[in-house]
C-alpha cells in the first residue's frame, strides 16, 4: 500500500513526504492500492482439421501486458503447442488492464473467423486478480481463411 499526505488545507501546495505524518495535525495520510500484478493464461482450442505444421499466434495490444511486446503484430509472439488442437501462453499483467487481441496462424490473411468464415470483433480481455492472481483465458475452437482445401 502506497501512502499519500493530504493537508486539510488545500490552498497550501507545499510538497509533502510520502508516508510520513508531520507533528501538524492538520494533515491526513490517505492509503492508495498498489496496482496487483496477475498471471494470465491463455488456452486455445484450434480445428483437429488445422494443419500440424501451422503455429498458432497472439496479436493485440500486447505491449499493454508487457512493454517489450509488439502491438497488433499477427505473427510475432507464438503460443506453445500442447497437442494436435490444444496451445497456451502466460503472461505477467497489471491488474484492471484492458486488452484487445486476436489469433492467427501468422499472418492477417489467416486470422480467426466465425464457423462461417465471417469477421470477428477483437476479443475484449480486462485482468482480474480474482482469489489467487492467476486468471485463465479459454478460447474455444475458431475458424480461420481458408488455406487451399483445408480450412484452417
Amino acid at each position: 500500500m502506497t501512502f499519500r499526505a493530504i493537508p486539510n488545507d488545500l490552498s497550501d501546495d507545499t510538497p509533502m513526504s510520502v508516508g510520513v505524518l508531520s507533528s501538524d495535525t492538520t494533515t491526513a495520510v490517505v492509503g492508495l492500492p498498489t496496482a496487483r500484478e496477475v498471471q494470465v493464461t491463455f488456452y486455445v482450442t484450434v480445428p483437429a482439421h488445422t494443419p500440424v505444421t501451422d503455429s498458432v499466434f497472439i496479436a493485440g495490444e500486447l505491449n499493454l501486458l508487457d512493454p517489450t511486446l509488439p502491438a497488433w503484430d499477427p505473427g510475432a509472439v507464438v503460443l506453445t503447442q500442447v497437442d494436435a488442437t490444444h496451445w497456451t501462453i502466460s503472461f505477467t499483467a497489471v491488474e484492471e488492464t484492458i486488452v484487445q487481441y486476436k489469433y492467427t496462424l501468422g499472418s492477417w490473411d489467416f486470422v480467426e473467423k466465425s464457423d462461417t468464415c465471417a469477421e470477428l470483433a477483437n476479443r475484449m480481455l480486462t485482468v482480474t486478480y480474482g482469489e489467487s492472481g492467476t486468471q485463465a483465458v479459454n478460447t474455444a475452437v475458431w475458424g480461420a481463411r481458408r488455406r487451399g482445401s483445408v480450412v484452417v
